[in-house]
């Protein structure tokens, strides 16, 4: 018998992981198990408490706020005609203003793609003028901030999202 494809590891029916495995399907000579599964409750809420999951739903839910603003900052056109991005002024690789929402403009695809990203100095002085130096100025300090985010200021970000979206919404 094939071992179990979640930890390479089976013992008597049940994986090291303790994943239950259904019965098997002879495949070209070999037996593998034909499923693999783990009780729901507990696979939701390790997934949940890791911390890429819990970046995954605050990179969503920033997304969602700040394409809620409904049309382009640069251009002024709204959906269906275009599809709207969020666009980090600064990048994402900044984790202080990452999921900050004073940090996005809402472009449509073809601002987002041929004017922020290939003509960064015209987006630029797009951005100064539209922000304005002193807003643009905290920001920038803001930016360059080393920050480290525990679960619990996740979850909280999450929820101040979240509200932020329902506000939008009404």
């Amino acid at each position: 018998m094939r071992l179990c494809g979640k930890c390479l590891y089976l013992q008597e029916g049940t994986c090291k992981k303790k994943y239950q495995i259904e019965p098997c399907q002879k495949l070209n000579d070999y037996k593998r198990p034909t499923k693999c599964t783990k009780k729901k409750d507990s696979v939701k809420k390790i997934r949940e408490s890791k911390d890429s999951f819990l970046n995954k739903k605050l990179d969503e839910l920033w997304s969602k706020a700040v394409r809620a603003k409904g049309y382009c900052e640069l251009c002024g056109r709204k959906p269906p005609e275009v599809v709207l991005h969020a666009h980090h002024i600064y990048s994402r690789t900044h984790r202080s203003t990452r999921y900050d929402l004073d940090n996005s403009v809402c472009l449509c695809m073809g601002c987002h793609l041929y004017t922020a990203h290939k003509s960064v100095q015209e987006f630029s002085d797009w951005i100064c003028e539209k922000l304005g130096s002193e807003k643009l100025d905290a920001l920038r300090k803001k930016a360059h901030t080393i920050v480290k985010y525990t679960k619990e200021d996740k979850l909280r970000m999450i929820e101040e999202l979240k509200k932020t979206l329902d506000n939008i919404k009404e």
